[in-house]
């Protein structure tokens, strides 16, 4: 979804393909957050890492609001 969210013509089974090009898992099965889609697509750089608690509170999902609002894309876990 990011991938083709910044234009890539990609779907998962390729991407994955490309993933395990790029050394982009873990462990094996693991995918790498912060460098796999970057070492794929150089131009796709991961800007933020955030810890979350489960649930989200409020203030949570007032800062993904305002990032999707602003077109920026948000992964959740």
């Amino acid at each position: 979804m990011l991938a083709r969210f910044f234009g890539k013509d990609t779907d998962p089974d390729r991407l994955n393909t490309s993933l395990v090009g790029v050394n982009g898992f873990a462990s094996g099965n693991l995918y790498k957050w912060y460098e796999g889609i970057s070492k794929v697509y150089p131009d796709i750089k991961v800007t933020k890492i955030k810890d979350t608690p489960f649930p989200l509170d409020s203030r949570h999902w007032t800062e993904i609001d305002a990032e999707l609002k602003a077109n920026r894309p948000v992964i959740t876990e």
